[in-house]
């Protein structure tokens, strides 16, 4: 008898793609307006991060995403790499700890010489 392979829904709510989760957030990301934020904010739309996630479209331009999310390391270096086209909004305890890694990144790559 042979199985099934599990959707992407089924994936995403059994948290096995997660490294050690600390607990859920209510993650709220706001995308830079322009083609490179709209084609991120279009990966997210194609693969959600929950089953309940929302994306709306801001007035003043660009999107804005709400979900209720893992705090896994993996969230983490998701939202480092995607720093400059995505901005953290909430929590603030994850906004804090991104803007101190931008605050690092930027101090190494002004006080480096190449």
């Amino acid at each position: 008898m042979s199985t099934a392979l599990p959707t992407l829904r089924q994936i995403l709510d059994s948290g096995v793609l997660e490294f050690s989760p600390v607990g859920t957030v209510e993650l709220v990301l706001r995308f830079r307006p322009g083609r490179a934020g709209d084609q991120l904010m279009t990966n997210y739309a194609e693969t959600p991060l929950c089953n309940e996630q929302r994306i709306t479209m801001l007035a003043q331009g660009g999107h804005q995403l709400c979900a209720t999310v893992h705090h896994t390391r993996e969230l983490v270096w998701m939202l480092q790499a995607q720093a400059h086209l995505a901005e953290v909004i909430a929590p603030a305890h994850l906004r804090q700890e991104l803007q101190l890694f931008a605050a690092q990144v930027s101090e190494q790559y002004r006080s480096s010489t190449a």
